[in-house]
């Protein structure tokens, strides 16, 4: 595909092709989707492929894995190379543009700087970074068509394209509400067409099927998602942590996906071992647990560095991440016996709306306000009784909260084991 292109004219008539023949045919032309992720690069960067890695998602809320899988592969010598987009409610980048003074949205220039002077650079999208993924997901937003696999496929391998990621992980979560497939076999069909995909551009990819189903991880929100990443760091040792009393709240439900986060890390790690990227030194997940989240680990020292080579710094991640945690939040009780079942799209969607409302952003310059959260008290499946806490709210005082029938309900029985499908890594793919 020449880059030259005009970026609207090639990415529309490509997403008309594909629509095209995913309407005609169930076989998947990964030429195509292939051309359509080249072409959203053009008239931006488009960086040599290079011995490092990231992690991106389909999306879901519930999840702090594409913020702590690049911190630990990192932490395990890899280098790091990072374009993203916002999440709903909470994506890595504005989650972290939400610490005072953090870039988040690069140029060229600065994203190369910040990989000279931490191994791990980060941007949002932007006229520089696969610019055409902008114009075509309006489009597919006007059209209804944010669901067809080919073009997640195709608009996911275009960042990691323009960042130069040779080794590029993908966690493709399976929800009703998901943009990549409503089962895991849905999902690992289209997972499998990514990573050829990606071959085809000169990648190597994994990819991660996880149940998006259920809460992965009881901090809901950026505010939320950014405690959460500070208590798995606190695991490898915070700085003044004898200050800090995690009591309660590192419990064993985020250790999981923390756990979680930890096999997907390794998995990278042996990929690009693979090719002398460690050379040719072996990981598996302990040592890898041992190196970023317990004895003496590094998790910290990697964040920092990464704070400080996008303007920001350690102490107003921990200001920030304080300032959250102490936060006033008001109870949502069970009004009934029973087993918790999250309705945790419309938890997402409550938790959007609010931010949405008038709110002034905390990192002035930013785009991504956070005035609300949720913290889930108990894991899905729970039994609990009338009166107990299910979750808490951080939310803004001129808004009238949810309710919890919107939130959560309560049933006569489990619906699934968290253990089993709680988000619990199933598979890799590549």
């Amino acid at each position: 595909m020449d880059r030259s292109d005009d970026v609207t004219g090639s990415v529309g008539a490509l997403y008309r092709h594909i629509l095209r023949s995913s309407e005609l045919s169930t076989e998947v032309d990964v030429g195509l989707i292939a051309d359509l992720a080249m072409a959203l690069t053009a008239g931006g960067a488009l960086r040599e492929l290079a011995d490092c890695t990231d992690l991106a998602s389909t999306g879901g809320p519930g999840s702090i894995s594409t913020m702590l899988v690049p911190l630990m592969a990192r932490a395990s010598g890899l280098r790091v190379a990072k374009v993203g987009v916002p999440g709903r409610p909470a994506g890595a980048v504005d989650v972290l543009a939400n610490v005072p003074g953090y870039r988040w949205s690069s140029t060229e220039k600065e994203f190369d700087d910040a990989m000279r002077r931490s191994g791990f650079a980060h941007t949002a999208a932007n006229e520089c970074w696969a610019p055409g993924d902008a114009v075509l997901f309006r489009r597919r937003q006007a059209e209804g068509t944010q669901g067809v696999p080919a073009l997640v496929v195709a608009s996911l391998l275009a960042k990691k394209l323009a960042a130069g990621v040779r080794y590029p992980g993908f966690e493709v979560r399976a929800a009703r509400h998901g943009s990549f497939g409503s089962t895991p076999d849905e999902v690992r069909r289209n997972g499998a067409i990514l990573c050829e995909v990606a071959e085809r551009l000169g990648m190597r990819a994994t990819v991660f099927v996880t149940n998006a189903e259920y809460p992965h991880q009881p901090w809901i929100g950026r505010g939320e998602a950014l405690v959460a990443l500070g208590i798995a760091c606190a695991r490898s040792g915070w700085p003044g942590g004898a200050d800090l009393d995690l009591e309660g709240v590192a419990d064993a439900w985020l250790a999981e996906h923390v756990d979680t986060c930890a096999q997907m890390a390794v998995a990278l790690v042996k990929v690009s071992s693979s090719v002398a990227t460690r050379e040719g030194s072996s990981v598996d997940r302990a040592d890898l647990m041992r190196e970023t989240a317990g004895l003496g680990g590094h998790l910290t020292g990697v964040l920092s560095e990464h704070l400080q080579a996008h303007g920001s710094a350690w102490e107003t991640f921990e200001a920030r991440f304080m300032s959250v945690l102490a936060a006033r939040r008001e109870p949502v009780r069970a009004q009934e016996g029973g087993f918790v079942r999250y309705r945790i799209e419309r938890i997402r969607d409550h938790v959007v709306n609010a931010n949405a409302r008038g709110a002034e952003p905390i990192n002035p310059g930013t785009p991504f306000p956070d005035r609300a959260g949720v913290l889930l008290h108990v894991p899905t499946a729970t039994r609990v009784a009338p009166g107990d806490v299910v979750l808490s709210l951080r939310w803004p005082s001129e808004l009238a909260p949810p309710d919890a029938s919107e939130l959560f309900e309560i049933t006569d029985f489990p619906s699934t084991s968290r253990y089993q499908d709680g988000g619990q890594l199933r598979e890799v793919i590549g």
